[in-house]
């Protein structure tokens, strides 16, 4: 699955064996939208917040925020909506003061006047937010099955970063919107995050070790290769497919 290595360091600290092998973003994309009449943090005290799931790559970036905002997790109610769409709804709605929203949402709430609290996405935070996420057990018995996955994502990044054109058609019919200020937004919330090399960034891992446990959250070990396995990236590189994907796009 897709995963952020946040969620993934608290599975495996509760006993799972996962592995992150490939991740294609290097920043936090997410932005804290409240309910137009929410104009301070203050005005958020004692209201819902909608995440998606407890534990999510959301939900971490929530506390996150709420921390910045100089509020504590327990000033608010969280509660769990689901995907997107949902939260975007909810908000919209009223049913909740505040939400974390990715682009086209981000674009669109400003636009409906919604109050844009803090914004995750423009602090640039070098993270790992989003990765392609296994069994260890997975790296010995799939390894030909995995190799061929990362080649999959990996050549469509590229494909994407250089067919704009193709690439807002899909953002359009994925995200259910004909606005072009949301699909260019999207478009270029792609451009800014993606990573070509898909390797997890330790940079990234730092940040995630450092602000899980800023906000009380244990991740036991630290070591980068106890959640992230750099190996099939490795092997890919030495035969050469990344340096096929550069003169295949004509990315430098």
């Amino acid at each position: 699955m897709h995963a952020g290595l946040g969620p993934l360091a608290q599975a495996n600290r509760e006993g799972a064996d996962l592995r992150m092998i490939a991740s294609t973003t290097r920043s936090i994309p997410f932005a804290f939208f409240a309910a137009p009449e929410i104009k301070t943090a203050a005005d958020l005290r004692g209201g819902v917040v909608a995440v998606a799931t407890f534990g999510s790559e959301g939900d971490i970036a929530t506390t996150m925020a709420l921390q910045r905002l100089g509020l504590g997790r327990k000033e608010v109610v969280v509660v769990q909506v689901g995907e997107f769409s949902k939260r975007f709804a909810v908000l919209l709605s009223g049913q909740a003061k505040a939400t974390m929203l990715v682009e086209p949402a981000s674009t669109i709430a400003r636009e409906r006047g919604l109050t844009q609290l803090f914004d995750l996405a423009a602090a640039k935070i070098p993270w790992v937010s989003a990765g392609l996420t296994v069994r260890r057990a997975a790296l010995q018995t799939q390894r030909d099955l995995l190799a061929r996955l990362i080649r999959a994502e990996v050549e469509a990044a590229y494909f994407a970063a250089v067919n704009e054109r193709s690439s807002k058609e899909l953002i359009a019919q994925k995200f259910k919107t004909a606005d072009p200020k949301a699909i260019d937004a999207t478009y270029r919330d792609f451009k800014r995050i993606v990573q070509l090399d898909a390797e997890p960034s330790t940079a990234g891992a730092a940040n995630v070790f450092k602000e899980l446990e800023a906000i009380g959250i244990s991740v036991g070990s630290r070591s980068v290769e106890d959640y992230i396995d750099y190996s099939v990236l490795r092997s890919l590189a030495k035969d050469g497919f990344f340096d096929a994907m550069k003169r295949k796009y004509s990315v430098q």
